[in-house]
């Protein structure tokens, strides 16, 4: 009955019947439209369209996994309208679409805006509690950012790898324990640079924006929290494991980095893990592990009336060979 309401009222098709405009329970406006494949004229894609900054361009994600007949695209827009304008769905990067769709991630769909040089005196005017913050850092020559998520009252939480000896192999470096930390603002911001802030160098900033906000700022914040409260140790990989997933995985349910999206970066990563003979990892120690989707003991949304309101309430600890196994289920 809900949906059936908000497609009455919100997702009426405009003048292009192709296209279902909405506004997401967070205040969002987007569009879910059905556009013709490229290559097969008989076949459709359905796509998220949404105006991030203006007068940007618009960020465009396909939403399906494969190719629809034109009534099987639009009955798809509308329930994926539907579901991203419904409280009750609880929508995110990972789930909550219809059909096991997902909101894939690439490089070009994340917006990083530049803060001003103030806001390191003075984050709470610049920044809000929930806001993925990178710095820009370097090393080797490499330039790279390290992430976390501002929980108010200048403190951060961001994941590093654990420390190491200095004469450490390469494989430790790029693959190790890791720890989630909750520090002050300043000790956030240099812990991956190379200069003090006595060296009078102004650390460039800048606040991450993903094409749609599926949870708010409250929501992150208490995700993060969870996370560095529940005492357990994950697996740091440089490639597939690092600061930028954790922080990505509060803001949006999908652990995404912004620098391992970049072909180069993975490549080289890629090849150091071969070189370096690495084992085989648990990935059961990643943020989002396989064992999330385990549906028999994931909190089930269908009785929630608040999408905002679910947040880590399902963490268990599974036994995986001895160690301790988060599993962090939405």
């Amino acid at each position: 009955m809900v949906m059936s309401h908000v497609m009455s009222k919100q997702h009426q098709s405009t003048d292009n019947e192709n296209e279902f405009p909405g506004v997401s329970i967070h205040g969002q406006r987007f569009t879910i439209a059905v556009v013709r494949h490229r290559l097969v004229p008989t076949m459709y894609n359905v796509n998220l369209v949404v105006r991030v900054l203006k007068p940007t361009q618009p960020k465009v994600i396909k939403l399906n996994r494969s190719r629809l007949s034109l009534a099987d695209a639009r009955e798809f827009a509308v329930s994926c309208a539907e579901h991203i304008s419904s409280p009750l769905s609880c929508v995110n990067y990972r789930q909550g679409l219809p059909h096991r769709a997902e909101i894939i991630l690439s490089r070009n769909d994340v917006t990083l805006i530049q803060l001003p040089s103030e806001a390191l005196k003075n984050p709470d005017d610049f920044i809000a509690p929930g806001d993925e913050i990178f710095v820009q850092c370097k090393s080797l020559n490499v330039r790279f950012f390290h992430s976390g998520i501002y929980g108010g009252d200048e403190r951060v939480f961001h994941f590093m790898g654990d420390p190491i000896d200095q004469v450490a192999s390469l494989a430790e470096v790029i693959f190790s324990k890791g720890s989630i930390h909750m520090d002050p603002w300043l000790e956030f911001v240099y812990s991956n640079l190379s200069y003090e802030p006595t060296d009078n160098i102004t650390p460039t900033l800048y606040r991450v924006q993903y094409p749609l906000r599926v949870r708010s700022g409250e929501h992150i914040v208490s995700e993060a929290e969870r996370l560095f409260r529940c005492g357990s140790k994950f697996i740091y990989d440089l490639r597939r494991n690092n600061c930028q997933h954790f922080s990505s995985y509060c803001c949006t349910g999908r652990p995404f980095s912004y620098d391992m999206a970049k072909g180069f970066k993975s490549m080289a990563c890629s090849l150091l893990e071969l070189s370096c003979s690495l084992r085989k990892c648990d990935e059961s120690k990643f943020f989002g592990c396989a064992s999330d989707d385990d549906s028999s003991s994931a909190t089930s949304t269908s009785s929630l009336t608040d999408c905002d309101t679910v947040t880590m309430s399902s963490v268990t600890t599974n036994s995986n060979n001895g160690n301790d196994c988060i599993c962090v289920r939405f």
